[in-house]
């Protein structure tokens, strides 16, 4: 605790200063002055928890000074020190709140205990302002919780959700929340990236320092304004009266400039904005109105506020575009593994659809469809779409923010697919020839023919005879053979063996034919060979 000694008597302010131990106290003295304007100017700059002052002092007693100190720093706890002869004028002071006046001369006994009383007090005073600020935090995050509950049930609710039902008085109560009667309208800000995909922790990250600054702007034009961020995404509830939505709307702007800065680099800022209801529970039709209105980002690459009430819609139908014909040609070429058929097929679809790019359920809904189809096609024949995860499709889109941006991803991600699916089928193709190779290298001294690697490997001889070679560039004898005399020409340089053992060792009983086989592939026979290189 900070302390400052004010007395017109140096000796006095000595004494005190000197009379007790203040760092075993825990306590630090900040200041000495000698007269009630100093002090009062001291108390200003230092802000001191204790204050021990003379009764009397030049320019304005300890009376006055308590007065003005209690007026702006309430806190402080004083200490009067009067004589005998100002006792009476003292106990004026009482009103103010001291917390005890010593009379001279200052006895250490006296000042050490209510100094011990104070730093007691203070401690009391302390912890309990410590408590009760832990409870205000709780409080305000069971509060938080609880509104983020009420947007999560928002968004998860169907048209037949009962939670939203009731007076404004009661889900003030279930929710803690201040809603007054007016319009609901929920608020969906977004961000997309430009170019390079950004981490779902990064976009997380952006997400919740745009739901501080969305806050920032919003909630002083609202009765009751509610937001939440989920999967890159800031959920708003505005509950807005009179005229307040349309002071909401002007703020966009702001926001928009707000963060447009380095840490926002690459990303883009869409608001979807649902119609606005005199009824809470219509909050649930305006959420999903929202996203429809996020969904047309789509259409509408050089708006970034796109609102439900003025969108778009086509008298046209997805089996407009994709019927049962052009369902079943792109299965059809699924099976013949035609990639560029399926690719002009999206082409075609892309060119048709262009005009209506402003129907955003329309797009989406072609697109999912073309998904479906070629996921189909994946289960239906096991080729390179079996990757095809509708549900990672769906949260792909939302990432995605312009029309030709979409159909972009669409083909490069199918041509992705093709040829991770035709390596991986080259590898599973060659995995015989591998299991065919490990074999021959484990067996190449004993008597190996095709039939028994063939047999192994669990094909035919014939068809096994012609894939080896093809993966091999040579015949299975021949391969065999180098395999043979490869480990020979080891034995031959590294040992002392005779030559018709080490036949014996690389799969040849017959000594003649293993050495017009060694000469046939080095040109010397096994004897000349040990002589020149062993």
């Amino acid at each position: 605790m900070k302390v400052l000694i004010a007395d017109d008597e140096m000796k006095i302010c000595q004494l005190i200063s000197h009379l007790i131990d203040w760092k075993a106290m825990d306590m630090d003295v900040v200041d000495i002055v000698n007269d009630g304007k100093t002090a009062f100017e001291s108390i200003c700059t230092n802000h001191p928890n204790i204050v021990i002052t003379d009764i009397r002092m030049p320019n304005f007693d300890g009376l006055e000074l308590i007065r003005l100190c209690k007026e702006q720093f309430p806190d402080i706890y004083f200490i009067i020190i009067s004589g005998y002869g100002e006792f009476n004028y003292a106990k004026n002071a009482i009103k103010y709140g001291v917390e005890d006046y010593l009379l001279k001369p200052i006895k250490k006994k006296e000042l050490e205990d209510t100094l011990l009383k104070i730093r007691e007090k203070y401690a009391a005073e302390f912890s309990e302002e410590q408590e009760k600020s832990q409870l205000r935090t709780l409080a305000s995050t069971a509060r938080e919780k609880v509104h983020q509950s009420l947007l999560t049930n928002l968004i998860r609710a169907g048209e037949a959700n009962q939670e939203f039902r009731g007076t404004l008085e009661e889900l003030n109560g279930r929710y803690q929340t201040w809603f007054q009667p007016g319009l609901f309208t929920v608020i969906l800000f977004r961000l997309y990236q430009k170019k390079e995909a950004i981490l779902k922790e990064s976009l997380d990250f952006l997400a919740g320092k745009l739901q501080k600054t969305v806050e920032e702007e919003l909630k002083g034009l609202c009765a009751e304004f509610l937001s939440v961020s989920l999967d890159g995404t800031v959920v708003c509830l505005a509950n807005t009266v009179g005229d307040g939505f349309s002071k909401v709307k002007k703020q966009f702007h702001k926001i928009k400039y707000n963060i447009s800065n380095e840490i926002y680099a690459n990303t883009v800022l869409i608001v979807g904005v649902g119609n606005s209801y005199s009824n809470l529970a219509e909050a649930v039709q305006s959420y999903q109105e929202a996203e429809i209105s996020l969904l047309n980002r789509i259409g509408y690459s050089n708006e970034y506020v796109i609102e439900y009430s003025q969108l778009n819609t086509f008298n046209k139908t997805v089996s407009d575009f994709i019927d049962m014909k052009v369902r079943n040609d792109i299965i059809a070429a699924q099976e013949r593994m035609d990639v560029n058929a399926i690719l002009r097929y999206i082409d075609t679809l892309r060119q048709q659809l262009a005009a209506y790019k402003t129907d955003s359920m329309l797009v989406y809904q072609c697109f999912l469809e073309l998904i479906e189809t070629l996921q189909f096609g994946s289960k239906n024949y096991g080729v390179f779409f079996r990757q095809y995860d509708l549900d990672e499709y769906k949260r792909k889109y939302k990432l995605i923010l312009t029309f030709d941006e979409l159909f972009d991803w669409i083909c490069s991600d199918l041509v992705a697919k093709y040829r991770d699916f035709t390596n991986q089928k080259k590898v599973a193709e060659k995995k015989p020839i591998r299991v065919a190779k490990q074999y021959i290298y484990d067996n190449y001294n004993r008597n190996l023919t095709l039939e028994s690697v063939s047999e192994y490997t669990g094909f035919n001889p014939t068809y096994f005879s012609v894939f080896f070679k093809k993966e091999t560039g040579k015949n299975f004898s021949e391969y065999l053979t180098e395999l043979r005399m490869k480990n020979a020409k080891n034995y031959i340089v590294s040992t002392d063996m005779d030559i018709a053992d080490i036949a014996a060792e690389v799969g040849y009983n017959d000594l003649k034919y293993f050495s017009k086989l060694f000469k046939k592939s080095t040109g010397i026979n096994p004897t000349e060979y040990r002589k020149l290189y062993g």
